[in-house]
């Protein structure tokens, strides 16, 4: 009439504490995984920003440069340039023909005698020019978040394309 229980049906305590430490083990590794990939995604986006603010100050001064008449280092952190024909530009909405940059307080200014002064970029730990003959070359380091990043070039002032070829 009465039936035994089966005693095998069930799980023990033991087999559960198991399970539950395997589960608990996986979830960690997990977790630092995933923590690992979003500090990297972090890194990564900081280095973008400072690469991309160093290319866009880089590509700005390389385009008025290559453009300019006269190019004077005054210093390694000051560069004066003059260009002319900005004068008779019409698409051009800056006409400054004067045009000065200047690293002071880790800003990297762009002063204009027409559109004044402007940061370029910010956070600059070390801006440097010098002029050889007539190639300018130009050093940036920017920092953020204890990373640098430095980009230099080379700038042929009022170089034609014709002078190139030949």
């Amino acid at each position: 009439m009465f039936s035994k229980l089966n005693n095998n049906a069930a799980f023990t305590l033991i087999e559960t504490i198991v399970v539950m430490t395997i589960v608990g083990i996986i979830s960690a590794v997990t977790f630092e995984f995933v923590a690992r990939s979003a500090d990297i995604s972090r890194i990564a986006a900081t280095q973008d920003a400072v690469y991309e603010d160093i290319v866009y100050a880089l590509e700005r001064m390389s385009r008025e440069i290559q453009n300019c008449e006269i190019s004077d280092v005054q210093n390694p952190a000051t560069l004066v340039i003059t260009d002319s024909k900005k004068t008779s530009c019409g698409k051009c909405v800056d006409k400054s023909t004067n045009i000065t940059y200047s690293w002071v307080g880790g800003k990297l200014y762009r002063t204009g005698n027409i559109s004044g002064r402007h940061v370029l970029a910010d956070d600059i730990t070390m801006f440097g020019v010098s002029q050889s003959g007539e190639v300018v070359t130009i050093n940036i380091t920017k920092s953020l978040d204890g990373y640098d990043i430095s980009l230099k070039t080379s700038i042929h002032p009022n170089m034609d394309f014709e002078e190139v070829i030949l």
